[in-house]
């Protein structure tokens, strides 16, 4: 297979003769290829799908690990089959930093650059594959499908957006109706979290914010090392000691870096409120957040989570600045006070509402993917 070395799951057969052959390329985010992986469960389920899922090596070793201790019958490579996407060698951008995973800040635009130098490799491997359909994620618009260097003629192309719907339809109101305000005046963005063209990351991403931190990996927390182990016995028996909503988890995702003093606002707040904590450096549902947003659309989602009465935020000052005695304050009010205890029901309530929604939504795009690669399957032999 030129261009697209696969990578089974296990040697199993393939059950269907002709499957639907669908392609997906998610961003090089763990956030985003988890619900690309999600879909990918959902439409196997229909009879004769074959899943190709293009990421870098260093990605594909954690897709791997998600799917290692599933089904081996459902991930058999006759259902799910990952292909490496390789980018260029560059001497700043090493392989181990083909992912945003621990990617610094300031190395954002060479992953973009390396991503647009591997066009190439992207019509390989749709050559190579020849899919009925191909799913991009709505992230990697910089990557462009050239007609004339494609052996394929009508192939068909979707963009998966992962984004929240509050941040879709604030995005799309600012574009469309640029003069009036937003018609949810509790869902918005304050002064310093604005859009910001004249950003070089928002250049990069083509998204809001992100403030120009130096990049820094932070491992700390109650239990005195990094837990990142599945299975880890010692956090469990540690947890184990504690009684029931007395502890706080704290994580901001693999893609922001925070700034020293957003470190020590943080780090001084969580002692100050003198509660059990965990600083993982998601929320299961049925626990009530404390919403601290950092960027991108996480403003408009923590505050979609406060109206509906199952998320308490954490205000920065006008300067967007953390304040210790703030977090400090809320984290006591939830977990030590009686706020926590009325939003523990909501968001158990608000989780059944969210889970029978998602399935419903899920079930009908499956359905329409499903629909349109088999009007498109006509095209290939």
């Amino acid at each position: 297979m030129e261009g697209a070395n696969s990578m089974a799951m296990n040697n199993n057969s393939a059950n269907y003769s002709t499957p639907l052959r669908i392609v997906m390329f998610p961003w090089l985010a763990y956030g985003h290829i988890s619900p690309f992986l999600e879909l990918a469960k959902k439409l196997i389920t229909h009879r004769g799908i074959h899943i190709y899922l293009c990421s870098t090596p260093i990605n594909l070793k954690f897709i791997s690990k998600k799917l290692i201790t599933a089904n081996k019958e459902l991930y058999s490579p006759s259902k799910i089959e990952l292909v490496e996407y390789n980018l260029p060698n560059l001497p700043e951008l090493p392989p181990h930093y083909h992912t945003t995973n621990g990617l610094p800040i300031h190395l954002n635009s060479t992953l973009i650059k390396a991503l647009k130098m591997s066009e190439s490799q992207l019509h390989n491997i749709i050559n190579s594959l020849r899919p009925n359909l191909v799913i991009f994620d709505a992230f990697l618009t910089s990557l462009s499908i050239s007609p004339s260097k494609l052996q394929i003629k009508n192939i068909l192309s979707l963009l998966f957006c992962i984004y929240s719907a509050a941040f879709l339809s604030y995005a799309s109101h600012s574009v469309l109706n640029p003069r009036s305000d937003y018609p949810f005046p509790d869902i918005y963005y304050r002064e310093f979290e604005q859009l910001d063209k004249n950003n070089d990351n928002m250049n990069d991403y083509d998204h809001v914010k992100m403030p120009n931190a130096l990049p820094m990996l932070v491992n700390t927390s109650r239990v005195g090392r990094e837990i990142n182990k599945e299975g880890d016995i010692e956090l469990i028996n540690w947890l184990d000691q504690k009684s029931g909503y007395s502890t706080v988890f704290a994580s901001f995702g693999s893609e922001y870096f925070l700034t020293d003093e957003e470190i020590e606002e943080i780090a001084f707040g969580l002692e100050l409120s003198n509660v059990n904590f965990i600083w993982a450096l998601s929320v299961e549902f049925g626990v009530p957040i404390i919403a601290m947003p950092m960027n991108y659309e996480q403003p408009l989602n923590a505050r979609v989570m406060v109206e509906n009465g199952v998320a308490v935020e954490i205000v920065r000052d006008e300067c967007g600045k953390l304040e210790r005695g703030e977090i400090a304050k809320v984290i006591r009010d939830m977990v030590l006070g009686g706020l926590g205890i009325p939003m523990r029901q909501k968001m158990k309530d608000f989780s059944k509402n969210m889970k029978l929604s998602e399935k419903e939504d899920l079930e009908g795009l499956v359905r329409m993917i499903v629909q349109l690669s088999n009007k498109c399957s006509k095209f290939y032999c």
